[in-house]
């Protein structure tokens, strides 16, 4: 692994994403997944270390669980609309 790889952290989530924005995180870079076209990867600076704790943080949170019950509530709204 490169250096720079060394120094970043990457994810396809969009709401860690948000959550590390929040945190501070510098994002370098938004690409298209090397395998596959319809996921785009968001490459954030993590020059101290600290993006996989601030990940721990996310996935043990109050937002992250906010998250998740609005996904599958607008999922059953919008099954019920299409009927």
């Amino acid at each position: 692994m490169s250096a720079i790889k060394d120094l970043t952290f990457e994810t396809r989530n969009s709401d860690l994403a948000t959550f590390l924005l929040l945190q501070g995180t510098e994002l370098l870079d938004c690409k298209m997944s090397d395998n596959n076209d319809k996921v785009v990867v968001m490459i954030f600076a993590d020059k101290h270390g600290k993006c996989l704790d601030l990940e721990q943080v996310f996935l043990r949170s109050e937002i992250k669980r906010y998250r998740d019950i609005q996904k599958w509530l607008l999922q059953k709204i919008h099954k019920t609309i299409r009927g």
